[in-house]
């Protein structure tokens, strides 16, 4: 096969799209449409030597109403049949056809399902994160996270959401040896996904990733109180060593907390109204520690955030609120609590702003 048959074609969706989304009544006549879905389909299973077997490679512009974001994905048939759901790679067009992405992508469709009308744009954006930590991907090769398709559609903004790992590659401006080079690179990082999906259904896989959170919390705040409080020195403190693994995960200390729910007097501290029940355990009101500056920005802080001066008690509802609420509720529990809280941050070496604050929780 003639070389650069693969770049020539990309660079004509590119170059024509406009006109073909402007006059055709039958693109799947068109020469655009034939290129999307059948003839860049069959250069990328030649040029890699992929089995239609094991791969599947198709393209779309569109399914009824004609796309200004057309896109062709590589789907391993092991984890992923449809670009609806599971995880794929996947060429992003740009809406002004100035050049396209080349994606580690989510299925969106089977997200929004899933989670619908429970942020499922918040869920893609965590699960993306978590594969970038905990996957051996080719992140120096694919550095984008943030993606702009330049459209906003539900399409384009599901996208942006659910992009992993991302390279741009501008209009008649990149070589086809590089790319397939990088596609190979890209294909190496999907079969890492797929040995860390294993034998286990979608359904098992994103539980685990979007509910791990919770479920350790629940574990920590059992080992809470069967601890001892602590007697914490309030001044900076050195910060816990990381936990096993590619994730920003930092060890928790039980006692800790239980230092921070006793000095707050078994209180919930946005609301000292909230009565919940009294534990059997500590014979006071019961309520549950929360960490207001999140243990995985603990990077970005030279002391330790495992401190009395950022644990604070919280009912219940609140700590479910202080998580799951929308944007306004969270807004404002945390600035109810900076403000109680930022002389006790700053004795133990943590500054930061209220903005600062609220950006940890978007």
């Amino acid at each position: 096969m003639a070389r650069n048959i693969l770049s020539s074609s990309l660079s004509k969706v590119m170059s024509d799209y406009g006109e073909f989304y402007l006059s055709s009544r039958e693109p799947s006549k068109h020469y655009i449409g034939d290129l999307i879905t059948k003839k860049i389909p069959q250069n990328l299973y030649e040029d890699l030597s992929l089995d239609n077997k094991h791969f599947k490679i198709y393209g779309s512009y569109g399914s009824g109403n004609l796309t200004l974001t057309p896109w062709i994905a590589i789907l391993d048939r092991d984890i992923s049949e449809s670009a609806q759901n599971g995880f794929y790679i996947v060429f992003l067009f740009r809406k002004e056809m100035d050049g396209f992405y080349l994606s580690l992508n989510q299925g969106t469709s089977y997200l929004d399902n899933k989670f619908k009308n429970n942020n499922p744009k918040e869920k893609m954006t965590y699960i993306s994160s978590f594969m970038r930590n905990d996957i051996d991907l080719p992140l120096n090769k694919f550095p984008l996270v943030n993606i702009d398709l330049q459209s906003h559609t539900n399409n384009a903004r599901y996208y942006k959401a659910a992009n992993i790992c991302a390279k741009f590659y501008e209009f008649n401006n990149f070589s086809e040896s590089d790319l397939l080079r990088d596609l190979r690179e890209l294909l190496v990082g999907l079969d890492n996904i797929k040995r860390f999906i294993a034998r286990r259904e979608l359904e098992e896989v994103i539980n685990n990733i979007v509910y791990q959170d919770e479920i350790s919390d629940t574990k920590f705040q059992e080992d809470i109180y069967i601890s001892e409080p602590t007697k914490t020195t309030e001044q900076p403190q050195t910060a816990p060593p990381k936990k096993g693994g590619n994730r920003e995960s930092y060890s928790r200390n039980p006692g800790k907390a239980k230092e921070a729910l006793k000095l707050a007097n078994y209180k919930c501290e946005f609301d000292s109204s909230h009565k919940t029940f009294v534990s059997p355990r500590t014979g006071e009101n019961f309520v549950e520690a929360h960490h207001l500056i999140p243990m995985g920005a603990q990077e970005d802080f030279k002391y330790s955030l495992d401190v009395p001066g950022n644990i604070v008690s919280l009912c219940p509802n609140c700590h479910r609120r202080i998580h799951h609420g929308n944007k306004e509720d969270k807004k404002e529990m945390l600035n109810y609590l900076f403000t109680q809280k930022n002389s006790k941050l700053s004795s133990f070496g943590i500054g930061l702003s209220n903005n600062e604050l609220i950006k940890y929780y978007k």
